[in-house]
């Protein structure tokens, strides 16, 4: 298996969005919250931004695991979720009580809204709402690493992958 990348969509400054997908990931978000230097965060001196302000794109497994962590941090956290609920592959009565919970603990939740537009200071979202972000998450998923595959000529999917033949 040639493993997997974080998905990062088109949207306008999203190269200031912090992924989760190794090792190298996390010592990064844990750098964005000792740090007001790091690529990500604001000088903590900035009125234009809600010190503590995180906002996290993606309601799935890994992004309620960012909001969770970064609320136990102290930070302030809104999650972006662009289907009317979190974890979208379950069953809305069974996500309804997780609404719930991170609201019960300070989650801004905004669901069914997509992110525009990264800011230097804040998200803009599709609605024209604007978050305060001192870090930016995406946690939107993952495609196939197929980086590898490419440069050696392979065919690869169009959405990533090998594509392969009844002999694999």
């Amino acid at each position: 298996s040639p493993g997997a990348k974080a998905l990062t969509p088109p949207i306008l400054g999203i190269e200031r969005a912090l992924t989760l997908r190794n090792v190298e990931d996390v010592d990064a978000m844990v750098a964005a919250l000792q740090s007001e230097t790091v690529p990500g965060t604001l000088p903590a001196e900035d009125p234009g931004v809600e010190q503590g302000s995180v906002v996290v794109i993606g309601g799935g497994f890994i992004g309620l695991e960012v909001a969770e962590n970064m609320v136990h941090a102290g930070r302030q956290v809104a999650l972006v979720e662009g289907t009317d609920q979190v974890m979208p592959p379950l069953d809305l009565e069974m996500v309804s009580p997780v609404h719930g919970r991170l609201r019960a603990n300070g989650v801004d939740l905004h669901l069914g809204h997509s992110v525009t537009v990264i800011g230097e200071h804040d998200v803009t979202l599709d609605d024209g709402t604007r978050l305060p972000a001192e870090i930016v998450v995406a946690a939107i998923g993952v495609r196939p690493e197929d980086s590898l595959a490419r440069a050696a000529g392979l065919e690869v999917a169009e959405r990533g992958g090998i594509v392969i033949d009844d002999q694999y």
